[in-house]
């Protein structure tokens, strides 16, 4: 692999921009990284947003999606509410407390858009969509086929 493409596949600077960028938001509401990301990923959820809904979209583990979400339910930015067709869901919903992490969220994620996509063409970044997609889908393979070899040896 070449060693410019390291830094942008591991995320690492992205990740110190992303915690100076919303490290106001996370100190004046008192939020972890992780809960911070949440939220946002609970906002772009339609009305049937579970916690399976949120493991699969953001690939993080179960069981930290559950003690997140209930610790951002706790903190009453969150609530859950039975799901009707299926008791054992419950459909993740945003309180009225959280919108206003929600927009000053999205005014930060403008401006890292601003920062990170300065002097870049609109095709170059749809470009970069496409690859980065495709990308994304060769690590998924990768790692399915090492399951499922895993699974094999058993």
């Amino acid at each position: 692999m070449d060693d410019e493409l390291e830094p942008l596949l591991f995320g690492q600077q992205y990740r110190h921009l992303y915690e100076k960028q919303f490290g106001e938001i996370m100190e004046e509401y008192r939020l972890k990284r992780i809960e911070v990301y949440l939220l946002y990923m609970i906002s772009l959820c339609d009305e049937n947003c579970t916690a399976k809904t949120l493991v699969e979209k953001s690939s993080i583990s179960k069981a930290h999606v559950s003690s997140v979400t209930e610790s951002l339910k706790k903190q009453g930015y969150i609530i859950f509410i039975p799901d009707e067709k299926d008791h054992r869901k419950h459909i993740i919903r945003l309180t009225d407390d959280a919108l206003d992490i929600i927009n000053k969220m999205a005014q930060v994620r403008f401006k890292m858009s601003d920062i990170i996509f300065q002097g870049i063409s609109s095709r170059e970044v749809e470009e970069l969509k496409n690859i980065s997609s495709r990308i994304i889908d060769n690590i998924n393979k990768a790692l399915c086929l090492d399951l499922n070899q895993g699974a094999d040896k058993k």
